[in-house]
């Protein structure tokens, strides 16, 4: 289902289970470069 919905998939590097508790930099700029591609 994801590959038919062309749904972006983002690896945190270094970060286990909870990404926002591991990497919370990486994280945040995650969903902020995604939130930044939804915008055109």
């Amino acid at each position: 289902m994801a590959v038919r919905l062309k749904a972006r998939r983002t690896v945190i590097a270094h970060a286990e289970h909870s990404p926002n508790t591991d990497q919370p930099a990486a994280t945040a700029k995650a969903i902020a470069d995604f939130w930044d591609s939804t915008a055109r």
